[in-house]
């Protein structure tokens, strides 16, 4: 079987109900009494997003075994809504409000293959591959030049949506006498090449069969060209308490702060002599660990998480063989853990984001907890 498909479509995406109010205020309760303060900025100006899609690919089956879907797609939307920060000079702190960019490209390319290479009465195998890709630019924002949306996120024309864009930090600089004196960083924010979102995504799983009533099934997911940001180790290093840059401290001779005398922490490292490489590699890491550049907490995030793992009987049979007039029509039962691995580089889990669903701050991390590893034990019964 081989289908050739194409479709075009147009959508659009609603400001939600709030959006276009331009300010609401909360109460509030302290210790000086009762208030109100602000709780959300609006903007009257809002529009509605629309997007345009086409989409083409191919659906083919072959030898009975293979299976193959393909699909390429490119999107372009218009007045696409984000929000973007209040200039400082206003005094609404960290408020944001939501904005209408004016051109976004989007392309990529979907897959799936499966392939069933066992197929019997006793034992059943089949195998899914999904592998995407996706690539995006901001082409207009009108008269804006760009919008920073995060900590470090930016929409800016040329680059992908949600681009990291902050200062630089190169390495370190050195005192006359080669001891280490700060930061060297470039002198404006630019494109740090890395996106939270990642350009390939995918899955593996296996589903057998196997003495007929035994059922293995497992499911890989992974995430490539990834980056992600933790202002959870951002804030460790400003308390102090994040043991690989007390390492640095220790190695380059820069005193311990009072906080860390004070509570006698032990921080078992060597102090290297000035102007070996040894120093000079030190110092280049503890620059790249200042909690004043944002950049510095910007992490590769590819993963790879087996996500589930689960062995199951079908006790239909057994049943049927001691109730022979039972309602019950299928009896399952099995073991299944949730998260059993995952491998990555980032430092923390890359799956977590602060701001929950709100892509403007999307893949950064902050006090959030990692997806545990669930087992869960079930008996499902089909009357």
């Amino acid at each position: 079987m081989f289908k050739l498909r194409a479709a075009y479509g147009e959508s659009g995406q609603l400001p939600s109900n709030t959006d276009g109010l331009p300010l609401m205020y909360r109460t509030v309760a302290g210790g000086a009494g009762s208030g109100i303060m602000f709780n959300m900025m609006g903007n009257p100006q809002i529009e509605p997003e629309r997007i345009k899609e086409f989409e083409v690919g191919i659906d083919a089956e072959f030898l009975n075994m293979f299976s193959l879907e393909l699909t390429f797609y490119r999107s372009d939307a218009t007045k696409s809504i984000v929000r973007s920060a209040f200039a400082p000079s206003t005094g609404l702190g960290g408020y944001t409000f939501p904005y209408n960019v004016g051109s976004v490209w989007g392309q990529g390319l979907e897959s799936l293959l499966q392939f069933n290479p066992i197929r019997g009465a006793d034992y059943d195998l089949n195998l899914s591959l999904i592998w995407n890709y996706q690539t995006n630019e901001v082409r207009d924002l009108g008269t804006t030049t760009q919008i920073l949306t995060g900590f470090e996120n930016v929409i800016k024309p040329g680059l992908p949506k949600y681009q990291f864009y902050d200062y630089k930090v190169k390495g370190a600089t050195f005192n006359a006498d080669g001891t280490y004196k700060g930061v060297d960083a470039t002198p404006t924010y630019e494109d740090l090449g890395s996106n939270p979102i990642p350009k390939h995504t995918g899955s593996f799983t296996l589903n057998f069969r196997f003495l007929k009533d035994f059922q293995l099934y497992a499911m890989a997911e992974w995430a490539l060209g990834h980056h992600a940001w933790s202002y959870t180790i951002r804030r460790a290093i400003a308390a102090y308490s994040y043991m690989p840059y007390l390492k640095l401290r220790q190695n380059l001779g820069i005193a311990m702060p009072t906080i860390i005398v004070t509570n006698k922490v032990q921080v078992d490292a060597p102090t290297y002599t000035v102007g070996t490489p040894e120093y000079t590699d030190a110092a280049n890491q503890y620059a790249k660990m200042n909690s004043s550049y944002y950049a510095n907490f910007i992490y590769p995030a590819d993963l790879l998480s087996i996500r589930e793992v689960s062995l199951s009987y079908n006790f239909t049979d057994l049943v049927r063989t001691f109730m022979p007039t039972s309602y019950i029509s299928n009896v399952q039962g099995g073991f299944t853990v949730r998260n059993a691995f995952k491998w990555t580089k980032f430092p923390l889990d890359p799956e977590v984001n602060t701001g929950g669903g709100d892509l403007s701050t999307s893949s950064s991390e902050f006090a959030t907890l990692p997806q545990p590893r669930t087992y869960n034990a079930w008996l499902r019964f089909t009357f």
